[in-house]
């Protein structure tokens, strides 16, 4: 037994951490839906749907499984926290492996203190597809450099696929970030070996074994990717729904021009000031005025109002910096990369320079991609981030260090990496307990007490179906392990709809509408005493919207029936 710890003591090392991390933040924090698509997911998984098309059919098809084996339990939070999980221990593993442990520890505890909230707490597809992703290029780099077993690489290559499949972009954005390393580590070994021979290094890196292992992972990706848009396209609708929700994502994603500061235009498009309003509050479901050619058509206003590529990257440079000033969780990742880099910079100098500046390059090269394109989402600009993090600090291994340091006596030189370390420790914790604070502000009024009432009324409404506005969906999905939504949402997804962006237009939905007795949420909840809308804010856009719309021949408005926690339930009616 004591043998087979010592065997497997960096990886005995690498759960322990992880499971410390997850335990904390699954104890005294919980878990949220970062985005209202994995709570659309999870509604699909529920009712056995695969048609969804964010992630791979096939990560849809093993959740659905699991759901049945796991029912009532959230089989799409349940498997993204166990990936997760399974990646985060690879990823320490690996550090603990090349650095030892004393200095892996430290390491791991910074990598878990800064990233592990988001990816643990957040449960999102985005996430998850980088967290495998880094992960499985990690630990095939690793096992290459090592001459490990290829076992280790092909469970690298394993990671890397169902990183694929939970987003196909985010394996785009992180091999482009893992291919400008290998490149710069391949330069670096070139000038710091003095043989600026190429054809040797070239040799010594793409062996058989290597070319072998690559062509594994490549065929896999793209041919399970092949396979499983075909398999979702075969759904009737799917293409019509494809042009929507990317015509969709460049309205909502991106600034557009304030309906004051051009109505004309807004008018001559078919589209009033409230429905303009509609638009802004993701209430935009109806397709009598959110059609593609009228989504198109506010697209091309954006354009002509918010022109060049100038103007693009001076957003992006206000938004970061406001980011960074307010301490928000994409602010401290930036924060604690921008450190790790000058800390690099400052340790090894000359020896760093070129794997500090090529991964600052391609992660500023990517996020100005992604602005200018206008589908800028910080969710996506954590793959670069975190990927540039990990390959960054996984490569002061090969660097030597300054040689003050190395004229230092001993003892001093050992002194000045305790110190060095404790400094290390003090800022990864220091850095959870600002994302500890940064997400309890902004989740304390979205807290389950301050919505426990509401669910208990939706779930003791036996005759009842309720439609949710958007702000209330978001609502709506925060959970620890221990609590309701965590382990019977899917309650509340059978009494519920949501009006919310794209989803009205997908396949799907109108399995969720005839489950609730309608057909369109637009005219068959007025004067249905079976459906209760709720609401916070915004009941009074969406009424006068149906009266723009549909109130030709009558005048409607909304009777209150009770109000929870500041949430309005209430149902339409008409008036005249």
């Amino acid at each position: 037994m004591k043998e087979i710890i010592i065997k497997h003591k960096n990886k005995l090392i690498a759960i322990i951490i992880n499971l410390l991390f997850v335990s904390i933040v699954l104890c005294f924090y919980g878990l949220f839906y970062g985005q209202s698509d994995d709570q659309f997911f999870s509604q699909n998984i529920v009712k056995g749907n695969y048609n969804y098309t964010f992630c791979s059919f096939f990560i849809q098809f093993l959740s659905v499984l699991l759901q049945k084996v796991i029912y009532p339990y959230n089989a799409f939070l349940f498997l993204q926290l166990f990936l997760n999980f399974l990646s985060l221990t690879a990823i320490c593993y690996v550090f603990l492996s090349v650095f030892g442990i004393k200095k892996g520890i430290v390491f791991s505890v910074i990598i878990e203190s800064v990233f592990s909230l988001n990816f643990y707490a957040h449960v999102t597809f985005t996430q998850t597809a980088t967290v495998l992703l880094v992960a499985g290029t990690l630990l095939m780099m690793w096992a290459n450099q090592n001459h490990r077993s290829i076992v280790y690489q092909f469970v690298g290559i394993l990671f890397i696929v169902f990183g694929s499949f939970y987003r196909f972009d985010i394996f785009y954005s992180v091999m482009a970030v893992f291919a400008v390393f290998v490149l710069s580590y391949l330069l670096s070994k070139i000038r710091q070996d003095n043989s600026w021979n190429i054809v040797n290094l070239l040799k010594q890196t793409f062996t058989v074994k290597n070319i072998l292992v690559v062509l594994v992972m490549i065929t896999s990706v793209f041919s399970l990717q092949f396979f499983s848009t075909k398999i979702i396209d075969s759904y009737d609708g799917m293409d019509y729904y494809r042009e929507y929700t990317k015509i969709r994502a460049k309205v909502v994603d991106y600034d557009i021009p304030l309906y004051e500061s051009c109505p004309d235009e807004y008018n001559s498009i078919g589209m009033s000031e409230n429905d303009f309003q509609m638009l802004r509050s993701w209430l935009f479901d109806d397709e009598g005025y959110t059609s593609i050619e009228t989504l198109e058509q506010v697209v091309q206003l954006q354009e002509d109002h918010y022109p060049g590529v100038v103007n693009a990257l001076k957003n992006m440079a206000v938004v970061e910096l406001r980011q960074i000033l307010s301490f928000s969780p994409e602010g401290i990742l930036l924060i604690s990369y921008a450190i790790l880099a000058i800390g690099v910079l400052s340790f090894y100098r000359k020896k760093s320079w070129i794997f500090v500046g090529s991964l600052s390059m391609i992660m500023l090269s990517l996020y100005s991609y992604l602005w200018i394109s206008g589908r800028c989402n910080h969710r996506a600009v954590l793959s670069f981030i975190f990927a540039s993090f990990i390959y960054l600090l996984y490569v002061t291994q090969f660097l030597q260090k300054r040689k003050f340091i190395c004229s230092i006596p001993y003892k001093h030189n050992k002194l000045i990496k305790c110190i060095a370390m404790l400094l290390c420790i003090v800022f990864a914790l220091s850095t959870l307990s600002l994302s500890f604070v940064q997400y309890y502000k902004e989740f304390n009024n979205k807290s389950i007490e301050k919505y426990s009432d509401l669910q208990e009324y939706i779930l003791n409404s036996d005759d009842k179906s309720f439609a949710l506005l958007g702000e209330v969906y978001m609502r709506i999905r925060k959970a620890t392990i221990f609590d309701t939504p965590y382990l019977a949402d899917h309650e509340i997804f059978e009494k519920c709809v949501y009006y919310g962006s794209a989803y009205y237009a997908h396949p799907s939905y109108n399995e969720m509408l005839n489950d609730i007795g309608v057909n369109n949420l637009y005219t068959d909840i007025i004067d249905n005493d079976d459906i209760y809308v709720v609401d916070i804010d915004k009941v009074d856009i969406f009424i006068e919207y149906l009266n723009e719309q549909y109130g030709k021949d009558h005048t409607y408005g909304y009777e209150l029936i009770t109000s929870i926690d500041g949430f309005m339930i209430y149902k339409i009616k008409t008036i005249s």
